[in-house]
């Protein structure tokens, strides 16, 4: 390790030791000397900023919120007002549970710190300006290092612009309603780079503008005006109590999820699709004609049951590409002042083979990708699909065209990795060998160090002749292509020869000639060693290159693998399903209240007892055609005994 090191250099032979990067339990990112992420579901770093102010002769909490989850490198950013039990604060840190809680040590409520405390993982105070980043400071640190650098300069996120002043054209000062979402991004950004992986993360330009649910249906609205309400408002206010009491996604008892919605529901084969059904879980539509659309999937799933196996079994042999992307790009974009990039491991070949082998998988994932979505997209042409969503990511469109959920075209990118390099070579070797016109460089070199082997066997053949007997060359390394004279033919050598070694009855010499081509051949060589070295690191930013492309057939993916959950869920019931009818109180509507009205109805969690005598029951709440008065109100309060069988 230490030749390697120093080879060619006067530096120093002593180790010096660097810090690569820091690991907490909200900063874990793919990393040579870690092992792989265990857990399926996202664990976020978060930062919190609070602010209160007087309003109307009313305490107004405000709070700026950004969370990020490292392992796929996706940032969420926002700011919104809450009332004075922090709902909106419970409901997002129940719905984005963090592993390393960030906030302003000095600007904290006692609420706020309370609710802080209550959660799992690190938790981080941060001292304001110098680590919880002013908004300001941290959009000039932003541009200054070029963590969004385009080809024309400084080229911020699209999704990054909405919290940018139109008023600043350089784009270094925030909205006044993102202050404080900035202000919380200033603490992410100094845990990123504390941890030394503030390029690797930022550089992905993944921004989501976060906006907790607001409830804009009230009992103000009008009949002409719901349909427009309900577009409005996609999802459904689930706040963290609910969420708890419920057990949507872990139970009360020991924090798992046995016995959860979630638990019931999960037939998922992937780990990008988990993090997705859980998000629909916690997100549940309100729009009816989405949640018509997802029905419409169930239905047009079931009716193509006779593939669903061979497609299960396809989605399990997926790794979590997700994570895969995130991983290439991070291995593509070490900085050349980052440490990484001096680290010399140990173990150099075994690491190798671990980058090989994950990018040799993540290419034969979306290749099995490919081929599921060619198979199902000839089943949907000869069935008539109704669900929008499943028709939409069905269809396979080519990269330049501009269709908002689709799957993309794989096949030309993928055949030009294939075609890259020897994959079985790679992974013996544990590096890539790039096949002629992946790497410029590397051929370049290649075809000088041949051109001057040719030379020098010509030179050879030349001597051979002059001398009149057999010339050959001796020598290894930099002692190499000595020509071995007999000693009995060097009484009359011409003057540019230069004795450099001798044995009995043979003498060595370097010709003037041989020295300039050993020279070229030598600078050749350095430049094939320096190619090999970045082919790696090139191919995975050519790969980085096509991130939007991936990241679609990523989210096809998901989509796929929890309505195919949520199919087999259905399929595999105990009990008799049936697909609920969704009533808008619009204007062709008689009815004028929300009522519910369910027949034989069963707890998703407890549809058999340890007995086996579950008795299904009818429930009708805010029924204005009701058969009993008290079936009318929305609200029911049932009591008695423990045990004493309290049904509706």
């Amino acid at each position: 390790m230490m030749t390697e090191r120093t080879k060619g250099t006067k530096q120093d032979k002593t180790v010096k030791r660097e810090i690569c990067r820091i690991t907490t339990p909200g900063t874990k990112t793919f990393n040579l000397l870690d092992s792989e992420v265990s857990n399926a579901f996202s664990e976020y770093l978060f930062s919190v900023v609070e602010k209160t102010s007087v309003s109307n002769d009313k305490r107004v909490r405000s709070f700026g919120v950004c969370f990020v989850d490292t392992s796929v490198g996706k940032i969420y950013v926002g700011q919104f007002e809450d009332d004075r039990h922090c709902s909106k604060l419970r409901t997002t840190l129940a719905q984005y549970p963090p592993a390393h809680v960030l906030y302003d040590r000095q600007n904290v409520s006692k609420e706020t710190k309370h609710i802080i405390d209550m959660q799992n993982g690190v938790k981080e105070g941060l001292a304001p300006k110098s680590e919880m980043l002013s908004a300001g400071d941290l959009l000039r640190q932003l541009a200054e290092n070029d963590y969004f650098k385009g080809k024309s300069g400084l080229e911020w996120p699209e999704s990054f612009k909405t919290v940018l002043s139109e008023f600043d054209t350089l784009g270094l000062t925030a909205k006044s309603e993102y202050e404080l979402a900035l202000n919380a991004m200033g603490g992410i950004f100094w845990c990123l780079r504390k941890c030394l992986i503030d390029n690797e993360i930022l550089s992905m330009k993944n921004f989501e503008i976060y906006q907790p649910v607001e409830n804009v249906i009230t009992d103000e609205v009008s009949k002409r005006e719901i349909k427009k309400k309900l577009a409005q408002q996609k999802y459904m206010v689930l706040d963290s109590i609910s969420l708890t009491n419920l057990e949507v996604i872990e139970n009360n008892y020991d924090g798992s999820q046995k016995g959860t919605l979630y638990e019931q529901l999960d037939y998922c084969n992937t780990a990008f699709g988990k993090r997705l059904l859980k998000n629909w879980i916690v997100n549940p539509l309100c729009d009816p004609e989405a949640i018509n659309d997802r029905l419409d999937a169930l239905e047009d799933l079931i009716k193509m049951e006779n593939k669903l196996a061979s497609v299960n079994d396809m989605l399990k042999s997926l790794p979590d590409l997700e994570r895969s992307v995130s991983k290439i790009h991070q291995l593509g974009n070490v900085r050349k002042d980052h440490p990484d990039s001096r680290a010399v491991m140990y173990e150099n070949v075994t690491y190798g083979k671990r980058k090989v082998e994950d990018f040799i998988s993540m290419l034969n994932g979306f290749s099995t990708a490919a081929k599921l979505f060619n198979q199902l997209k000839d089943s949907s042409t000869k069935s008539n699909i109704k669900s929008k969503l499943l028709k939409s990511i069905l269809t396979i469109t080519k990269e330049n065209e501009t269709r908002k959920l689709s799957f993309p075209y794989l096949d030309e990118l993928l055949t030009f990795y294939r075609n890259s390099f020897d994959a079985e070579q790679a992974r013996k070797d544990g590096k890539i060998i790039p096949n002629p016109g992946v790497n410029e460089d590397y051929d370049t070199a290649m075809k000088d160090m041949r051109d001057v082997e040719r030379e020098l066997n010509d030179h050879l053949k030349e001597q051979n002749r002059a001398f009149g007997c057999k010339v050959v060359y001796f020598g290894t390394g930099k002692n190499r292509y000595q020509l071995e004279i007999p000693e009995q033919k060097t009484k009359h050598l011409p003057s540019d020869f230069e004795l450099t070694s001798s044995k009995k009855g043979y003498k060595r010499y370097w010709s003037s000639e041989i020295k300039e081509l050993l020279a070229r051949l030598t600078d050749a060589e350095q430049r094939r060693d320096q190619a090999l070295r970045d082919t790696m690191q090139s191919l995975f930013k050519s790969f980085d290159a096509h991130y939007t492309v991936w990241s679609r057939a990523v989210q096809c993916l998901a989509i796929l693998d929890v309505l195919i959950s949520l199919t087999s869920y259905t399929r595999n019931s105990q009990s008799t399903m049936c697909r609920p009818e969704i009533v808008v109180l619009d204007e062709t509507c008689q009815l004028s209240k929300p009522f519910v009205e369910i027949v034989d109805s069963r707890h998703p969690c407890l549809a058999s007892t340890f007995s086996g005598d579950f008795i299904p029951n009818d429930i009708v709440l805010g029924s204005e055609l009701a058969a009993h008065k008290w079936q009318s109100n929305p609200l029911v309060l049932v009591t008695g005994p423990n045990m004493g069988g309290k049904v509706i």
